[in-house]
């Protein structure tokens, strides 16, 4: 009895729907997961790269550019669910950064720099948006076999777990 009312508990705690089966949370959970460490990673090395460059805002600036094409081409071709949590929640949640950009802008006002912290909003804003709405239009141009996309990443996941194992 103590037992289901800690599930009842966990169940508030995750948020999860009565309907959606707990497995099916922890399944959700790990693809997000596998998809923001992807992202994570890949933001990680374009931001050192910038570092040693000299550069910092530019590329954090096309990073959420980048990001939101990729974002708007997942909602534009309305990939099945376990698509969306991977690419779109999981790398693309983690690749782009707005709070590293609200940072970015406030350091270059504070250094007087109002010339690159207009051109670092304008081209956050604007230029995401629209990058957003092309990938939109993008994805619904896309055939729509996300079955085979899916497989093909469960595919790609399998065999490089079966290389590690091996």
């Amino acid at each position: 009895d103590d037992f289901s009312g800690v599930l009842e508990e966990l169940k508030f705690l995750l948020l999860l729907d009565e309907r959606l089966d707990f497995m099916q949370h922890v399944a959700n959970c790990a693809l997000v997961s596998v998809g923001a460490c992807g992202g994570a990673m890949m933001r990680y090395g374009i931001s050192e790269y910038a570092k040693q460059c000299g550069r910092g805002p530019e590329y954090i600036c096309i990073i959420n550019i980048v990001g939101s094409l990729a974002l708007g081409t997942v909602a534009g071709a309305q990939c099945n669910p376990q698509v969306q949590l991977l690419l779109g929640t999981g790398f693309c949640g983690a690749f782009t950064t707005f709070s590293t950009y609200s940072v970015d802008t406030v350091r270059l006002v504070q250094q007087h720099k109002y010339p690159k912290a207009f051109a670092l909003v304008v081209g956050s804003n604007l230029l995401a948006v629209s990058a957003a709405g092309l990938g939109m239009q993008l994805g619904m141009r896309l055939p729509k076999s996300n079955a085979r996309l899916a497989m093909s990443l469960s595919t790609s996941f399998m065999q490089w777990r079966s290389n590690k194992r091996g």
